[in-house]
């Protein structure tokens, strides 16, 4: 473990100088040196190029040692006259090659007292603009003053019977804080696999249960995802009873004749909705949903996914039966566009429309 010592001097004496714990910095390794020359010449930021850092015990009885000094050393920098010697924080000079003062003790020269701030110059070199700004609202400075030894000598005593972390010059240093040893993590059983969220199916599909495989509606079961892709299913006790679950001796009813597919564009009614067939540029057809709106205002023709395969040859709507349903909607069936005149309320479709259907 490395120590620092923060000291102080006097005119007559140094006074007791304390020691604050350290430890080597982590991020540089102890060499004060991290990174290339190029970012902040290469100096570790961690520790700025001390090579050490505060440990916790040794931040904590710092920030004490600064806070009391401040308290009983410091005077506002609204009565700080000339000849006063202060402690000058670190400041950077303002000129074109540009510079920076330390901290360091200087005894004040002036000072001036405008819009807010105490200006304070400094004896020495004139062309070292030895100055500072201090606010009138803020901390102030150390003074030196003949009760500073004493005072000073007294917090560091202070701070050393208080805190582990700091002792005096010529005390021996406190043992190091040893790490707490952890509690081992008890084991956990292992948590059991949910089962898969589970939503209302828009389209159709096969039923993934085993030893189902029927047709799910769209809207009848529920899908999930499964390995990164959605498979439907039958909801719960939903599925269809399967051939070979039916008695022996029960004959195979009879299937009916499937019905014929659409193959042809044109207009389709299947419970009581109509649809538009009409066929993309791929070649494939696909369906339209007709929605009526009120008073023949507002009606809509929308892509209905899978409806299709729900529509055979058999719903397919003659010319009159289009119109009719035009006219009683007052909204064309083939366009969606209100009818207003009365010659097309009257023919329901017209001859444009008439062609598509």
């Amino acid at each position: 473990m490395k120590t620092t010592a923060a000291t102080t001097q006097t005119t007559t004496a140094a006074p007791t100088s304390i020691n604050f714990e350290t430890t080597e910095c982590g991020r540089c390794g102890g060499t004060g040196s991290h990174g290339p020359r190029i970012v902040q010449g290469g100096v570790c930021f961690g520790c700025g190029g001390a090579r050490y850092r505060l440990t916790r015990r040794g931040d904590n009885a710092r920030r004490a040692y600064d806070a009391l000094r401040n308290e009983r050393l410091t005077r506002p920098a609204v009565e700080l006259k000339a000849g006063d010697r202060i402690l000058s924080p670190a400041y950077s000079v303002k000129t074109v090659m540009g510079g920076q003062h330390k901290t360091t003790w200087r005894t004040v020269k002036a000072v001036k007292i405008t819009d807010g701030q105490v200006n304070v110059d400094f004896e020495g070199d004139p062309s070292l603009y030895l100055s500072y700004y201090f606010s009138t609202e803020g901390p102030g400075a150390i003074v030196h003053t003949p009760e500073y030894k004493a005072t000073l000598d007294g917090i560091m005593a202070e701070v050393a019977k208080r805190f582990k972390g700091a002792w005096l010059e010529g005390q021996e240093p406190p043992a190091k804080a040893e790490p707490k040893p952890r509690a081992p993590k008890a084991e956990q059983a292992p948590k059991p696999v949910p089962a898969p969220r589970t939503f209302p199916n828009k389209f159709a599909g096969q039923c993934a249960k085993e030893g189902c495989g029927a047709t799910v509606e769209a809207g009848a079961g529920e899908c999930f995802k499964d390995g990164g892709r959605w498979v439907v299913q039958h909801a719960a006790d939903q599925c269809p009873a399967t051939a070979a679950e039916e008695p022996a001796e029960t004959p195979a009813a009879p299937e009916a004749p499937a019905p014929a597919p659409v193959t042809e564009e044109g207009m389709y009614r299947h419970d009581e909705t109509v649809y538009r067939v009409m066929r993309s540029e791929s070649g494939n057809l696909y369906a339209k949903e007709f929605t009526p709106g009120t008073d023949g205002g507002g009606a809509s023709l929308v892509y209905a996914p899978g409806a299709i395969r729900h529509l055979s040859a058999a719903d397919r709507l003659t010319v009159e039966e289009a119109a009719e349903i035009s006219r009683s909607l007052k909204a064309c069936v083939v366009c969606a566009r209100r009818l207003t005149s009365p010659k097309s309320v009257a023919q329901g479709v017209g001859p444009v429309c008439r062609k598509r259907v």
